[in-house]
């Protein structure tokens, strides 16, 4: 079973002219910026600071050019990520997760594929 985890999201303008409540743990992105907000269950939007995370040192993407079922993937984010496999033309495929270390993983699909894993 394939898993994905969406978080909300909208541009800066957006957020900050509805100026939201997030839940306690809640997480807002603000996608013409990359920057994130974490809630508290009672701060607005605008009162709320930004996060100190680097978005690229928690994502990663991974481009599987060669047609092979069993992806071997190293990441190096220290951590075991949320992952989302699509093949060339985006189509969200299903298969096994198996976490080796907090640096790499397999990916077993059912037949070859060339694709994209996204990692976070």
């Amino acid at each position: 079973m394939s898993i994905t985890m969406q978080q909300k999201r909208g541009s800066a303008s957006r957020w900050t002219s509805t100026n939201p409540i997030l839940l306690a743990g809640e997480i807002g992105v603000e996608t013409d910026t990359n920057k994130i907000k974490i809630g508290d269950g009672t701060t607005t939007w605008n009162n709320l600071g930004y996060t100190k995370v680097d978005p690229q040192t928690i994502s990663y993407t991974h481009t599987q050019n060669a047609s092979l079922s069993v992806w071997t993937i190293t990441h190096n984010l220290s951590f075991k990520p949320n992952v989302v496999i699509t093949d060339y033309n985006g189509n969200i495929l299903e298969g096994d997760i198996a976490y080796i270390s907090n640096n790499q993983i397999t990916v077993t699909l059912s037949s070859p594929y060339i694709g994209y894993a996204y990692l976070s």
